[in-house]
């Protein structure tokens, strides 16, 4: 069987809709859950619109990325462009199922710390969202490097879909 030229469509929505929910949890997070910490010291549970909406948001960022990870063991993805390095596929590879498992633990650490009022677990949950962004940084400057310099159209294969040829 041939490696298809681009992702599946459902592993394109997927990957551009937990992008999109990934960065507002970043972007809202500073802006509405100033008072976090006060729901671990006083043992007091904060249901705010935006404590709502960040453990909704959350809990669907773990769930898309567990049917991600099942989509991407059935889906055979794109094979590496021409001349690519293969060190540099392994850590393509090494990134992509670390991220998984980033985006897995993030989900899980959050409700733990919150309705288990554990700060220790909500120290661990703040770091791998500080690793998540740094992955998410890595990510994305290796799609741009084969963008603008490889010029070697790996980037497409994450905007439009493809079929084996």
């Amino acid at each position: 069987m041939r490696s298809p030229a681009g992702y599946d469509p459902v592993q394109i929505g997927l990957h551009w809709t937990m992008a999109v929910l990934i960065a507002s949890q970043f972007v809202f997070s500073g802006i509405v859950l100033p008072g976090w910490h006060y729901r671990i010291v006083t043992n007091e549970f904060l249901f705010t619109n935006g404590v709502i909406v960040h453990l909704g948001v959350g809990t669907a960022v773990l769930a898309l990325v567990l049917w991600r990870i099942r989509v991407r063991r059935r889906h055979q993805p794109p094979a590496a462009p021409e001349g690519f390095d293969p060190r540099l596929e392994a850590l393509s590879h090494l990134v992509h199922w670390i991220s998984y498992g980033t985006m897995v633990a993030i989900p899980v650490t959050g409700l733990i710390a919150y309705f288990g009022n554990l700060r220790p677990v909500s120290v661990v949950h703040n770091a791998l969202a500080v690793m998540l962004l740094g992955l998410v940084g890595v990510h994305a400057a290796g799609a741009l490097y084969h963008q603008f310099i490889r010029h070697d159209g790996l980037l497409l294969r994450m905007i439009r879909s493809g079929r084996a040829e």
